[in-house]
Order: C-alpha cells, then structure tokens, then sequence
C-alpha cells in the first residue's frame, strides 16, 4: 500500500500517514513507528529512494514499479478491503454489526496474545469462529 501511494505522486512520510488514514477510515491512523521503518526497508529493497534529502521525499524506482505491476492483484484485493471497509464503517444501519465485529477481533487478539495457549483451545477457537460463520451464513 505504501509503495502504491508513492508511486501515485512522491511523498514523505508524514503524507503517508495521512492518505493510508484516509483510505482506513474510523479515525485509524498508522504511526510513524510503523510507515517510517516500512519506508526504510523498502529503500533497502531499492523498491524507492530519496528525492529530496532534506525533506525526506520518497519516489518509487523502475524496480518499485516493476514490483508492484507482479503484485497488481494482491494491492486490488487490498484497496477493495479498504473500500468495502470504509462503507461498513460509514452505514449507520450497519453500526451493531460493526460494534460486534470490534468485540471479536478484539477478544481473538486478547487470546491469541496470551502465553500457553493450547492446541485444543486452538481448535475450539477456530470452530466457533466457523460455526458463527456458517449461522450467519444461513440468516
């Protein structure tokens, strides 16, 4: 996405930050600790680099281009997510459903991140995540 960005005009980092916002939504906003690494290994990967030293304005290169024309699919599939996401969060009709797709993930990374989780509860996990899946399905 970031590679994507800049290769739509050159950018600095703070640019970034404020067009990924934008295209997040619901007040998300990347933070520097997560776009400025991002931006140095990908000048590492000589995918950009520098146009303007002083104000740290990044270009893509002829490989960046070369590159993200091999992952064309994979930045679609990306950008449709982000717009599907954005009309989620911007329908108010939609608001309970949203509220509890919140309450899940939250509850997933809250497990997920604690220490011993075992394999069996991965297991059980995994099937109510698939039963909630098929009931809704089947509304």
């Amino acid at each position: 996405l970031v590679l994507h960005l800049i290769q739509q005009s050159p950018k600095h980092g703070y640019e970034i930050i404020k067009e990924i916002s934008d295209l997040v939504g619901d007040g998300y906003t990347p933070s520097a600790g997560t776009i400025y690494p991002t931006l140095t290994s990908l000048e590492e990967m000589n995918l950009i680099n520098l146009l303007d030293i002083e104000r740290k304005q990044y270009q893509i290169t002829e490989f960046g281009k070369a590159y993200l024309t091999e992952q064309q699919d994979k930045l679609n599939e990306l950008l449709e997510k982000l717009r599907l996401r954005r009309e989620i969060h911007s329908n108010d009709e939609l608001i309970e459903i949203h509220r509890a797709m919140e309450n899940l993930k939250t509850a997933l990374r809250l497990k997920l991140n604690s220490a011993g989780l075992q394999q069996d509860q991965i297991y059980q996990i995994a099937e109510k995540i698939d039963q909630a899946a098929v009931a809704i399905g089947r509304l």
